[in-house]
């Protein structure tokens, strides 16, 4: 028999992408692997993602090849990356399937990958950067 538990997220918490001003990370907030195996008595695993995500209108799935880097560039608007597989570096710092990623509007990254990823990328109203953002292989 199954027993529901009404809980409700603690929203004054959660990060406000419209005023970070820099990239802030499941590993910044040591929120540990996601992804790890449950023990034996762990049937379910939930986490919130801590980000107030109302500002964000359109998501996208990304595949981004292996030996591909994009260089540095910036967006409009506040960017939320959640890795669903493979390792991507952005500014010198790995990530991996499980992590995600909170980047500022006008916040200068590179992203460089070795095995390729996809990944759940959620923008406001535009997508892309202003400038060209060249994607090139490594």
């Amino acid at each position: 028999m199954s027993s529901d538990v009404t809980m409700q997220a603690d929203f004054s918490t959660f990060i406000n992408p419209e005023s970070i001003t820099g990239i802030i990370s499941n590993i910044d907030l040591q929120w540990g692997d996601f992804l790890q195996p449950h023990n034996e008595d762990e049937l379910l695993i939930r986490k919130d993602i801590p980000v107030d995500k109302s500002c964000f209108k359109h998501s996208m799935l990304v595949s981004v090849a292996a030996e591909t880097q994009a260089l540095k560039h910036t967006h409009d608007e506040p960017t939320f990356r959640l890795l669903i597989d493979g390792k991507a570096t952005f500014n010198g710092v790995e990530y991996q399937a499980g992590d995600w990623l909170l980047v500022p509007r006008n916040y200068s990254y590179n992203m460089v990958t070795h095995v390729g990823f996809k990944a759940l990328v959620e923008f406001g109203v535009q997508y892309g950067s202003p400038e060209v953002s060249e994607v090139i292989p490594l």
